[in-house]
């Protein structure tokens, strides 16, 4: 008995000289706590990123199948697969900006249209010259609702003509509850696709579930390249071509070239050869009226069903009738009519509107309804036969004709 108590208090004695023991001992749980950081640092760096997003992997996997249920872009989530050696700027790539063209579009599209929740809004755009109106809902605002309105990728494009009539049949449109126009033009399919899908949508005005979202630019209508981009955006996009009589149409734009800059007269600039009759066909005055040509690349892209063609005269002399065609087209309730239009004194030039609150708004005079210099009727004829076989194949493309020929 004796020499067990000296036997324990000798132990007791060496327990008490090792301070190390006792702090090892203290802290073992302390140590296991860490030791899963520990191990999670050494690990390869695409492991740990793997580990963080929750991502089950092997490192001897030639690719790596990531799911990640990006909420942020789209509802329904987006689901990407990337190669193990590219991954991190594979995602961070398509999670700050949607693929343009690409099988991913339909998504990308979902994402654009849906809520965001934690995107800011692009500085470029807030300090550009869009008109402070793209920031709010259409003016038809619901004040019982409770939804949000949001920015959404158009669904219908105004592609053309220049000097045809867009920015009025714009301006008629934006009178309908159920339409929300873009401001100015942001030729996004032509000169900015580079900027992508968020630059694209922020150009757009906040809207309800119920309205369409319109966006005009006239160039499109004669860029090759743009058709394609428009269908991989939006198969089901519907399309406003506003065609006008193409010899009017070319001194109308001759009409805005001058009043900014100092040109030749108008019958220099049309004729290579005016005493043979020869037309300058690569003016882009003269060129753009080639209707056929251009309407034909767009027909390679999208059926006729999709398109419907405005007659810029007819909206002229009876807005409310060719703009009731368009409501039909895209779907709309029929809206506008008679009473929203108070017809100009002077000829050529597009009605004015009245508005909800009983003002008139009328084109700005110094940018629309110029008056147009005078041609000489040799140089009209010369125009006019340059056209005809044009203008002639256009109307079977369309189905329709149009007093154009003279």
């Amino acid at each position: 008995m004796a020499g067990s108590a000296m036997l324990f208090i000798l132990l007791a004695i060496v327990w008490m000289s090792c301070p190390n023991c006792v702090k090892t001992s203290s802290n073992l749980s302390k140590h296991k706590r860490y030791e899963d950081s520990s191990a999670r640092w050494k690990m390869p760096r695409h492991s740990r990123v793997l580990q963080f997003m929750n991502v089950e992997t092997s490192e001897d996997q030639d690719e790596i199948d990531v799911r990640l249920k990006v909420q942020d872009h789209t509802r329904q989530g987006t689901f990407l697969r990337l190669r193990n050696r590219d991954f991190r700027h594979e995602a961070l790539k398509n999670y700050s900006s949607p693929r343009v063209g690409s099988s991913g579009a339909k998504n990308d599209v979902q994402y654009l249209n849906s809520e965001p929740k934690t995107r800011t809004e692009n500085p470029e755009y807030i300090n550009s010259a869009s008109p402070k109106s793209a920031d709010l809902p259409s003016r038809h605002t619901r004040r019982n609702s409770t939804e949000r309105p949001v920015r959404r990728l158009p669904k219908v494009l105004i592609i053309g003509a220049k000097k045809a009539g867009t920015r009025a049949l714009l301006e008629f449109l934006r009178i309908h509850p159920n339409v929300a126009g873009s401001g100015p033009e942001p030729h996004f399919f032509d000169r900015n696709y580079h900027r992508g899908l968020d630059w694209y949508r922020n150009l757009m005005p906040k809207t309800f579930h119920d309205q369409l979202t319109i966006e005009k630019t006239p160039a499109y209508f004669v860029e090759s390249a743009v058709p394609r981009r428009v269908f991989d955006l939006d198969p089901n996009m519907k399309l406003l071509l506003m065609v006008r009589d193409p010899v009017t149409r070319a001194i109308s734009d001759y009409c805005q070239a001058a009043s900014k800059h100092p040109v030749r007269p108008f019958e220099q600039m049309a004729m290579l050869n005016e005493s043979q009759g020869v037309v300058n066909s690569k003016w882009s005055a003269i060129r753009i009226g080639v209707y056929d040509r251009h309407l034909y690349h767009w027909l390679q892209v999208f059926p006729f069903e999709q398109i419907h063609i405005v007659d810029g005269q007819m909206l002229v002399d009876q807005p409310a009738a060719e703009v009731a065609l368009v409501e039909k087209f895209l779907g709309i309730p029929s809206f506008i009519n008679d009473s929203h239009f108070r017809l100009r004194s002077f000829k050529g030039a597009f009605p004015c509107l009245v508005r909800e609150d009983g003002s008139i708004h009328c084109l700005d005079r110094k940018s629309k309804g110029r008056k147009h210099p005078r041609v000489r009727p040799n140089v009209l004829r010369y125009l006019r036969d340059y056209y005809r076989p044009h203008n002639e194949r256009f109307f079977r493309m369309v189905g329709r004709t149009f007093d154009w020929n003279g």
